[in-house]
C-alpha cells in the first residue's frame, strides 16, 4: 500500500476495533482484496488495476450495510477483485449491489473514480444465515459505537462533498452523529424510515459535518441497491434526490 495514503490510516484505525461479537468475523489485516472492493475488505476505491489511485478531492462516500460472508470474501480475495466490468453480464448481475449501484451512479452522472465505497458495519457476517438480513453485531451497543466512530473518523479524513447511505442500517449509523440529522427524526425522537424521509426532498438531503471546523457534506438516505424496489418504481426518486443533493453540495475541488 502507498505510504501515507489515507486508506492506510483507515486500515490502521480498523485494527483498533476490539471485541467482535459472536457471529462477526474480523477481516485479517494481512488479507486485502487488491483491486476494486468496498472497505474494509478492500481499499474502497474504484481500482480495476489494483494500483491504489490517489483519493479523489471531496469524494462521494457510499455507505453500505456490511461487506458480506466469509465464503464470498474468500472468493473475492482469490480473484483479487470484488466486481469487474470485464465479467460476463450474468456474473455481474449476480453481484446485485455493485451491478445496481453502478447503474444508479452512472445515471446520476457520478464517476466511479470520484467515489469511496465503505460499510456501516466492519467484519464479515458469520452467523450462518447468508449475506442478507440483520447483521449480528447490530445487537452489541459497544460494537455499534465502535463502527459509528470509525465511520465518523473516515468521513473526517475523506472530507466528502456527498454521502449516500444504502439501506436503513447505514442511514441509522450515520444519523447518530449530529443534531443536523434532526429532520430525519419523528415527533417522538426516533428516526423515521427511509420512505418517510424521502417524501420531503429538502429535509431528506441534510447538510452536516461530523466535527467542528470540518467542511460540510450533504447526506442522502437511499434504498439499498440490492433491493428490487430500488429500481421500479423507486429508482427515479433516488436519482431525483441525488441530483438535488449534488446541486447544494460543495464542489469537488473545494477544501
Amino acid at each position: 500500500m502507498m505510504p501515507g495514503h489515507i486508506v492506510e490510516k483507515l486500515f490502521e484505525r480498523l485494527d483498533q476495533i476490539a471485541d467482535y461479537p459472536i457471529g462477526v468475523k474480523p477481516i485479517s489485516g494481512s488479507q486485502r482484496i487488491l483491486c476494486t472492493a468496498f472497505f474494509p475488505a478492500g481499499h474502497g476505491l474504484w481500482d480495476p488495476a489494483g494500483k491504489l489511485p490517489p483519493l479523489p478531492s471531496r469524494p462521494v462516500v457510499i455507505v453500505g450495510h456490511n461487506w458480506g460472508i466469509p465464503s464470498d470474501f474468500d472468493e473475492a480475495l482469490a480473484d483479487g477483485i470484488e466486481f469487474s466490468d470485464t465479467w460476463s453480464k450474468s456474473r455481474r448481475q449476480s453481484c446485485t449491489t455493485w451491478f445496481n449501484l453502478l447503474a444508479m451512479l452512472d445515471a446520476a452522472g457520478i464517476a466511479r473514480t470520484d467515489c469511496f465505497f465503505t460499510n456501516a458495519y466492519v467484519g464479515l457476517k458469520n452467523d450462518g444465515k447468508g449475506n442478507r438480513g440483520r447483521f449480528p453485531g447490530a445487537d452489541s451497543p459497544a460494537f455499534v459505537e465502535q463502527c459509528r466512530q470509525l465511520l465518523a473518523e473516515s468521513i473526517s479524513l475523506l472530507k466528502p462533498r456527498l454521502v449516500l447511505t444504502l439501506g436503513e442500517d447505514a442511514f441509522l449509523m450515520l444519523s447518530g452523529h449530529s443534531s443536523e440529522f434532526n429532520p430525519w427524526k419523528g415527533p417522538r425522537g426516533g428516526f423515521r424510515n427511509i420512505k418517510t424521509v424521502q417524501s420531503d426532498r429538502s429535509s431528506c438531503c441534510v447538510q452536516f459535518s461530523v466535527a467542528d471546523k470540518l467542511p460540510s457534506a450533504v447526506a442522502v438516505p437511499l434504498y439499498h441497491p440490492s433491493e428490487g424496489r430500488n429500481h421500479h418504481p423507486n429508482l427515479p426518486r433516488q436519482l431525483e434526490l441525488i441530483a438535488f443533493a449534488l446541486s447544494i453540495a460543495p464542489s469537488a475541488g473545494l477544501g
